[in-house]
């Protein structure tokens, strides 16, 4: 929720008004030039932000291996060697 509620501020209260959709007979050309240029690179990095989150989330995280370095042999005083 926070990471969506900033994102609408960004574009909606920073980046919509560089781009001057309201006014298209007084436009600011290097002004609407800077606002595509945000847009495009912060919702670029946004994506990448949700797919690596989506990721950390529905990707299993593995499991201990079952081979003789990774069994505990109940002596914690002497390393296990394989």
């Amino acid at each position: 929720t926070i990471i969506f509620t900033l994102w609408g501020i960004y574009n909606f209260v920073h980046v919509l008004p560089l781009l001057q959709l309201d006014r298209p007979a007084v436009v600011h050309h290097d002004v609407a030039q800077k606002g595509w240029i945000e847009l495009i690179i912060f919702n670029s990095l946004f994506a990448m932000l949700l797919v690596c989150y989506t990721l950390c989330v529905v990707v299993s995280p593995g499991e201990i291996p079952d081979t003789d370095e990774w069994l505990c042999n109940g002596e914690e005083d002497e390393p296990v060697v394989a």
